[in-house]
């Protein structure tokens, strides 16, 4: 769909990708004019997003109902009340999820290794220093709250597993609870549905800025 589709509404959030440093930035609508959209400068734990003209940026949209990505060019600055930075008008825009259930489709092995109930955050930190014996999956697809894993086993309902998911630039372990379970006759695979257990909010969010670089690369390809 293209920008005359949606309502850009002043003070509504909006949360910026910058691929450089794989970061994802809080930031608001401020303005609109012909061929832009006015945000405040996005932010990131403190931090100002260092953006620079002609600089691509990945962009969700929050309105009342829906999320909306694109992607936009910086094309100036300017300040009234408060700095604000100078967006394209986006033509290509995808409707996308809740962030919390923002969920991609990718194809990716990962690895992962059943673990107690009440696992202690020592037995979790002496796991992931030696993941000897992690089992190999594929990962379907990931979200903020959690993924689907095919698998040759079958993970049996409410078991928790950690699970080490390669990211761009690093290796993130995580706990989940297998919360669906099927078998594929297709592929005579075992397809299981993960919930996030206590997920740090760091860790989530390196998730929902590697969702937003895979977004970014199949919205190219629009």
């Amino acid at each position: 769909m293209d920008s005359s589709n949606i309502n850009f509404n002043m003070n509504s959030k909006c949360e910026v990708f910058i691929e450089e440093d794989s970061s994802v930035y809080k930031s608001s609508i401020q303005d609109m004019g012909k061929g832009y959209i006015g945000i405040s400068i996005p932010v990131c734990n403190g931090k100002y997003a260092p953006l620079s003209e002609n600089q691509q940026v990945t962009v969700v949209y929050y309105d009342k109902n829906n999320l909306y990505g694109f992607n936009a060019n910086v094309i100036g600055r300017k300040k009234d009340k408060i700095p604000i930075i100078l967006l394209s008008m986006p033509e290509d825009i995808k409707k996308v999820q809740r962030r919390k259930f923002f969920r991609v489709n990718l194809l990716k092995e990962v690895e992962y290794l059943k673990a107690d109930k009440n696992i202690s955050d020592s037995t979790f930190n002496e796991l992931i220093k030696n993941p000897k014996n992690f089992k190999k999956a594929l990962m379907i697809d990931l979200s903020g709250g959690g993924l689907r894993l095919k698998t040759k086993e079958e993970i049996k309902l409410g078991d928790r597993f950690i699970i080490k998911i390669p990211l761009q630039q690093e290796e993130i372990f995580v706990i989940d609870d297998c919360v669906r379970v099927y078998k594929d006759t297709d592929s005579n695979l075992y397809v299981s549905g993960f919930s996030f257990v206590n997920i740090d909010t760091k860790v989530q969010d390196k998730i929902i800025a590697y969702l937003f670089w895979i977004m970014r690369e199949q919205m190219k390809k629009i």
